[in-house]
């Protein structure tokens, strides 16, 4: 993230790890040169990198819009991370398959309720008093529960 910063200015936070390669590169004041590279999904606010002058061996940084990748240029390893990436945007699993979301707060919430009135429908009422029939009607909201008889609780219940 530091070098990131420094060569393009550009503020990004890593998401989450897509992947990791090595292969042998051929600088000709070197000569081979083995690189282990790591591949992240990083996101950012939009705004324009710029690269520093002394960006050490970026030539280029910018956004592309999803319809120009497949028109890039670029290695196969790199290719494949890219895919990888897209999926992980679009919640599927590197393979392309949809994934289960986690569930947000709401849906957590709607879920207990259904699964507490689930409950509620599978207690047996008949055989409870009249203050228990009305403390659980009163707990479910249920109108005019205060002046029921055990039977219309019951049914109110039921």
């Amino acid at each position: 993230i530091r070098i990131l910063k420094q060569k393009t200015n550009w503020d990004i936070s890593i998401v989450n790890t897509i992947g990791e390669n090595e292969y042998i590169a051929y600088p000709p004041e070197r000569g081979p040169v083995r690189k282990q590279v790591t591949y992240f999904l990083a996101e950012s606010p939009y705004t324009q990198p710029e690269l520093s002058d002394e960006s050490g061996g970026i030539d280029n940084v910018r956004w592309f819009e999803l319809s120009e990748i497949s028109d890039l240029n670029i290695y196969d390893d790199v290719s494949k991370m890219l895919i990888k990436s897209i999926n992980m945007i679009l919640g599927h699993n590197p393979e392309g398959e949809v994934l289960e979301e986690e569930p947000s707060k709401k849906q957590i919430a709607t879920q207990e309720k259904e699964e507490q009135a689930t409950k509620q429908e599978s207690v047996d009422i008949s055989g409870l008093k009249v203050a228990e029939l009305k403390a659980l009607a009163k707990e479910r909201e249920i109108q005019g529960y205060s002046i029921m008889k055990k039977a219309e609780l019951i049914a109110a219940l039921s």
